[in-house]
């Protein structure tokens, strides 16, 4: 063979293989590269939906942490503004603040207020609170007396200093005095 027709035989197998590796590129890849294209899009949505319930779960669960101290919060306000007049308790504070402030608690006497309506910004529904008055005879300084109204403005039960009055003390030193004070106090009624 002359080295003119081996030229020509090659090409045409050269161009054979062309032709065929279209067809096969046609016939058997096409349509599988379209499947890969679909199983890719498929993957990266899912993807994108993994991504999506990730976010949500960690929102949900930023959520039940924060209101799993919903708890506490009711127990704080009900400290605040107890569900019915909780005396003994308000007698305790009343004495504990007393006593941190270096006063001498002489004498508690209690009279239950009238009732009181109010808005609850919450239900944007009325809701009762009752007063309790206290009326608290102590000694002490002026400075201890100071001390024990900041106690009371202070003090995690809601409580007003309604009206007050200073005597000097008989037969004690010029620094004691008597100090006759009407605290509110307040407790939900429903």
């Amino acid at each position: 063979m002359r080295a003119s027709t081996k030229r020509i035989y090659s090409f045409l197998l050269a161009l054979l293989f062309l032709i065929a590796s279209f067809f096969v590129y046609a016939v058997f890849l096409k349509p599988e590269y379209k499947k890969v294209n679909m199983l890719r899009g498929t993957l990266q949505s899912k993807k994108s939906v993994l991504d999506t319930q990730g976010k949500i779960a960690l929102k949900v669960k930023e959520l039940l942490a924060q209101y799993q101290g919903v708890a506490n919060l009711q127990d704080t306000i009900s400290l605040a503004l107890p569900s019915s007049e909780d005396l003994s308790v308000l007698y305790n504070q009343l004495y504990a603040i007393s006593a941190d402030s270096n006063m001498f608690l002489k004498n508690i006497a209690v009279s239950a207020g009238a009732l009181k309506v109010s808005q609850n910004a919450i239900t944007q529904g009325p809701f009762k609170t009752g007063t309790v008055q206290v009326a608290v005879s102590l000694s002490g300084s002026y400075e201890d007396f100071r001390n024990f109204l900041n106690k009371i403005e202070t003090n995690i039960r809601i409580m007003d200093t309604y009206t007050f009055s200073i005597t000097p003390a008989l037969g004690k030193s010029q620094n004691q005095f008597d100090f006759n004070v009407v605290i509110l106090t307040y407790y939900q009624t429903s």
